[in-house]
């Protein structure tokens, strides 16, 4: 509380989520705390004139951008699948490979380059060539922000739900009703739960960051 009333808007709203988030993963947070940080923020945003409608031309412009990061990121992370089935155990000494770190990092989830990496493949101190493809071999194998925010801003495109809603959706929101059709549950702003049908396109855009979120 002393915090939040001696900062600002942007940096409460931050914090919280990260509360939030510190929460839903480790349920460590207080009733009262948690009931708390789900209220509103004591800092208020300053008034701000609303956003601009895009054109046609700029929204054409914008589904094009996140398609493209969406392909290239789905291209990198197919090659990074099967470079991890072409590597093994990183070895104890000597140069380990690329295959070596996707194979690693395919199976212990994301790794950064800390002492711990560097013990674990044999190494004696930092490397900023190691360091670099290290950071690559992550980056292809696991959605980045960047990707992440692609993705989200075309589903939002695609099927016509708010950001907020989107922002709060999770797998236990997804209903399979075929082999080709979901029934998502959301929530809309501070309104009661909805349900909607999602249009085709958005149907294989979730199956396609399921097979890159969750391989």
């Amino acid at each position: 509380m002393q915090f939040w009333l001696t900062t600002w808007y942007d940096r409460e709203v931050q914090t919280r989520m990260l509360l939030k988030g510190y929460d839903a993963v480790t349920g460590a947070l207080r009733p009262e705390v948690r009931e708390y940080i789900a209220g509103n923020p004591i800092q208020t945003e300053k008034a701000t004139r609303p956003h601009r409608a895009y054109t046609d031309a700029e929204w054409s412009r914008l589904e094009a951008a996140c398609r493209s990061v969406v392909h290239s990121s789905r291209a990198r992370n197919k090659e990074a699948l099967s470079l991890a089935e072409l590597g093994g155990e990183p070895r104890v000494e000597g140069r380990i490979t690329e295959a070596d770190i996707a194979w690693l990092m395919r199976r212990e989830g994301p790794m950064a380059y800390n002492p711990d990496f560097v013990e674990r493949v044999g190494g004696r101190k930092w490397n900023r060539p190691r360091s670099q493809l290290v950071q690559k071999v992550r980056d292809d194998l696991f959605p980045s922000t960047h990707t992440l925010i692609a993705y989200q801003t075309l589903f939002g495109m695609y099927c016509g739900i708010v950001s907020d809603g989107i922002d709060g959706l999770g797998l236990d929101d997804i209903e399979w009703a075929g082999d080709t059709t979901i029934l998502l549950s959301y929530v809309k702003g501070r309104a009661a739960k909805e349900s909607v049908n999602l249009p085709k396109r958005a149907v294989r855009l979730l199956e396609r960051w399921s097979e890159t979120a969750l391989p």
